[in-house]
Formats: C-alpha cells, structure tokens, sequence
C-alpha cells in the first residue's frame, strides 16, 4: 500500500526543475535573466501542484512524507512568477505549522519578501552580490544592545541571534556551543563575519523578547560584513604545532 502516492511524482517534479537548471547552468544560459525554459518548467510544476493541492490539501509530512514536502517547497519557492500563489501557500504553511519543516516556511516568507522589493525576516535571502539582504525589525538590534553588558557593539551588525537553552538538561551550554561553531562556519564560507558575547541584563532580555521564563539566553551571535576585505575565505592560522601538543604540553604532533 502506497501510504503516500503524490510522493514520487512531487521528487520528479522537483528533479526535473534541477535537471533544467543544472543543463542551462553548465551552458552559461542562467546569467541572462529568467530564462523563458525555467520559467515554463516553474509554470507547469506549480500547476500540477495547484491540482495535487485541491485533492489532498497542503502537502505536509503526514500527507506526503518528507522527501515529499522537500520537494513540493522546492516547487513553491521557485514559482517565483505566480506570487500569489507562494503567498496562499506560506499561509496554508502557516495553518499546518506543526506537520512542515519550520526552515521551508522561514525561507519562503523571506523569498516573498525578497520579490516584494521587503526587508525579510529570517536571513535566508542573499543580494546578487553574495550579501544578506536587509532584515526587517533592525530596531530590535539597538534593545539587544540596550539589554548588553558586553556587546554594545550588535546594534552595528546586519542582524542576530540569541541562542536559547534550557538549563535541566546537563549538557545544554555544550548543545549551545555546537550551534555556535556550525553558524559560524555557515556564515564564514559566505564571506559573512560573526562575534559573540555572552554577558545580558537576563531579566530586561527576557521581558524585552518575550523569552520563556525556563529558557537561558546562553550567547549572542552577531553577523555582519567586514570592513577589511579578505583576499580569500581562509584565515590566517597558527600551524598545528603551535595548536596541539602530544602527549605532553609543548611536545610536538607527529604529523608522518
């Protein structure tokens, strides 16, 4: 029994659409505008979508799985020539929050705003030049800073993030600092700088941002471009020996 039965035919959809894309990429067709056979992929991707969407509702994981729903958002976020249409599907996402990924509604809400000439909401969406496009709410960054003991300096940032934990489980601030390091390397191999800090008025942060009582505000992840231009995306480094020791502190890593 197929417990999902629009399931394939949303990934061939999907793949199709990606199919096109990487042939007219790889020939140097993409660089011109919205190329009329995208465009006509993108069209009659989004109207069998319409039709599947009229028999069985909004595809969410219970309807279609999750291969599926990856799929369908796929088709929506590129049906960038029907608005309305991706408008009526970020709210039937809305309706069925709890049976989508979260991130697809994020980046179709941003991917609106984007083509609405808006500030986005999320940080999902990028400029041609490889640079986030502005974010709504910049207001919120000058009560972060406000709510600071030691980063007045995020008001300057092109947005940010509070890491929340809730401090019953053991290792929360470890969970933390793992969301930190992959944030941070994200936002590097985009050319995109981060700084954090850690010391907040807890209770006007709380208040301000209306964070639940039982959650932490563990770090504060600034991002923003830098001032000084790097010739490539790598830093300069110490060499592993001057990092990491053997054995002993000070005896050298046999790197043979």
């Amino acid at each position: 029994m197929d417990n999902f039965p629009f399931e394939k035919e949303l990934i061939e959809l999907a793949d199709k659409d990606l199919a096109v894309r990487e042939e007219l990429l790889s020939a140097g067709k993409l660089s011109g505008g919205y190329h009329p056979e995208m465009e006509k992929i993108h069209k009659a991707n989004a109207q069998r979508l319409r039709e599947i969407i009229a028999e069985i509702g909004f595809p969410t994981l219970s309807k279609v799985g999750e291969k599926g729903s990856n799929a369908a958002w796929l088709i929506i976020q590129h049906a960038i020539g029907e608005p309305e249409f991706m408008k009526k599907c970020c709210t039937m996402m809305e309706d069925s929050s709890s049976d989508i990924n979260p991130i697809h509604r994020a980046y179709l809400y941003d991917r609106i705003q984007f083509f609405q000439s808006k500030p986005q909401k999320y940080g999902t969406q990028l400029t041609a030049d490889g640079k986030v496009y502005p974010v709504e709410n910049k207001e919120n960054l000058k009560i972060l800073a406000n709510d600071s003991l030691s980063g007045k300096w995020i008001e300057k940032s092109n947005f940010a993030i509070i890491v929340l934990t809730n401090p019953k489980y053991n290792f929360h601030l470890i969970d933390a600092g793992r969301v930190l390091q992959n944030m941070q390397l994200a936002a590097w191999n985009y050319g995109i700088g981060s700084g954090l800090y850690t010391k907040v008025d807890d209770s006007k942060l709380k208040e301000d941002f209306k964070i639940p009582s039982e959650l932490n505000p563990s770090v504060i992840l600034g991002f923003g471009y830098p001032i000084k231009n790097f010739k490539s995306n790598k830093k300069d480094r110490l060499a592993i020996d001057k990092l990491a020791y053997q054995e002993r502190y000070g005896e050298r890593v046999n790197t043979y």
